[in-house]
This record gives structure tokens, sequence and C-alpha cells, in this order.
């Protein structure tokens, strides 16, 4: 039987979350330690995590320091791995998904909860995106994984994170039990390449920009209105994900909020359309958000 864990307001499980021939992980206290039999792969492995971390700007980066033992080495990833996959490696949430960690973790949406498939590809699809080649990868780019229908269309099935060869980082699923984990890559492209099998499967790859970046570029003056209903749209996002975590939806009040900005935003939207503004995306990106928070009322209701 797995023994529950509190930290930090989050759940987690005193068990190893992902054993392989490479790695296993492990939450000892406030402290996430990666260990392998092979050190030198190891000591490559968290030296990739630390450049992620650095390319994220996240500081400070702590030193890599391997343990050893007859069993192989370990290594703390305490400041060491970016703060997002060390602080939730293990945590549970119902609602979060993959499509929802992968946006979350590039910073184009600002908070953990469920996202549908279609936010996945409108943001992909996004002047945020760009794809790029398997061979040219960098931790922390994106892989979406997706379903070939027989007309040739695409339907999202899974998406991750990129941190490796032999890593990625996702939440398998929305469920209470699917946790954020670090997971071997070839086990989960099996595992999420085989599930149906009446569709060829198709992988492609993202690198993306946070939105931040991408609006530091643009005229204030023009994105008045849509950053205060952005600055709405989030405020209401995040109180969404505070309860999740502590599990006490509200959902009448986020029905309320989502139908309340639904007739702001769609007022907004006619005026862009009519105005021809180039920024349009911008405006649907917060509808898109909406009909994902408005699964994410379903899921609490449940």
């Amino acid at each position: 039987m797995k023994k529950a864990l509190s930290y930090s307001g989050l759940i987690f499980f005193s068990c190893n979350l992902l054993a392989n021939d490479s790695y296993s992980f492990l939450r000892k206290k406030d402290t996430l330690l990666i260990s392998a039999k092979n050190c030198n792969q190891l000591y490559a492995e968290v030296r990739n995590l630390a450049a992620w971390r650095l390319a994220r700007n996240e500081a400070p980066i702590g030193d890599i320091k391997l343990k050893r033992s007859r069993a192989g080495c370990s290594a703390e990833l305490k400041n060491v791995a970016p703060i997002f996959t060390e602080k939730f490696h293990g945590a549970n949430a119902k609602g979060p998904n993959c499509w929802n960690t992968t946006l979350v973790l590039n910073e184009i949406i600002p908070a953990k909860r469920f996202s549908s498939g279609e936010e996945m590809t409108f943001w992909m699809e996004s002047p945020l995106c760009q794809k790029v080649l398997e061979t040219d990868l960098k931790a922390g780019d994106i892989g979406a994984i997706r379903l070939v229908r027989p007309d040739g269309s695409l339907k999202e099935s899974h998406g991750f994170i990129h941190v490796s060869p032999n890593l990625v980082f996702h939440k398998p699923g929305p469920g209470a039990s699917e946790a954020y984990q670090f997971d071997n890559r070839q086990e989960m492209l099996k595992g999420f390449t085989t599930l149906d099998k009446a569709f060829n499967i198709q992988i492609d790859y993202y690198r993306c920009q946070k939105l931040s970046d991408y609006l530091k570029n643009k005229n204030a003056a023009q994105l008045s209105a849509y950053r205060r209903l952005d600055k709405a749209v989030t405020d209401v996002e995040c109180d969404a994900e505070s309860r999740i975590f502590i599990h006490q939806p509200n959902n009448a009040w986020l029905k309320t909020n989502i139908l309340i900005l639904e007739k702001l935003i769609e007022n907004e939207v006619q005026y862009a359309l009519k105005e021809n503004s180039d920024e349009i995306f911008l405006w649907h990106s917060l509808m898109v958000r909406l009909n994902s928070l408005k699964t994410q009322a379903l899921i609490d209701s449940r």
C-alpha cells in the first residue's frame, strides 16, 4: 500500500514513481532524488536538468553532488531541476492534464487546470510556437502525440515535455490519481502510441515563447482592452487552481464568472473582426481558455 505524504499543500506518495533500467525518482522529505545504476549517465542527466533550469532563468543553481552506493548513484534535484518539475513531481490533482502541463511549463497560460485538446492545438498553431525537428530538440520543448484520422485530420492524444532522449515530464491524464511525473521516454511513447491501433500516430515537436515575451513587442495601447480581460480570466483560472489543490471547488462561482467573461470577450472579438485586427488570435485565446475552464467546472462537480 502506498503511503500518502503531505507537502506544501499537495499530495505525494512515498513509493518510487518511476522505476526502470535507467532512472528512478523518490521524494525524501522536501527533496526529490534521482538515482541510476550508471553514475556517468546520471551525472550527464542531472547536468541537463540544471542547464534547463538555467535556461528558464531560475536561480539559484545548486551544486551537482552524486552519492554513491552499491546500487549505483543518486543526486538531489532541489535547486537543480526546474522549479515546477521538482516541486510537482508526484503531485496529484483532479483536472490538470498533459496538455495543461506543457502549456503551463512553457508559460503560455498561467494556471494549472484542465486544458482541452482544442486548446493544445490552438496554441501550437499560434504565433508563439514553431515546429522543431526531433533531432533539434532542447529540454523544455513540447511533444504532441496525435491520432491521424482516415481523412488525414489530426486529433490530439497526449502532450509531454521533452527533457532528454531518456526522460520526459508529463501528467498522464486529468484523474486525481494521475500524478505529474518524470517518466521514461520510450515507455511513455509506447504507452500512448499503442492505445488505439485503429489510427496511425504522428508526433510533432514545438518550441514556444512565453506569452508575456510575445506581448512585449506589441503596442500596449492597442492591447489595453485585451490585457484587462486577460487579467480577469487569469484571476478566475488562478482561483480555480487554488481550489483544485485544496479540494474545495466552487462550481457556482466558476460558472457564473465564465458566463460573464464570455459575453464581454465575445463583444471584443466581434469588434476585432470588424477592425481586421492582427491580434484576433489573442481574443480567441481567451475564449479557448474559458472553454477549458468549463470542462474543469464539470470535473469539479463529479
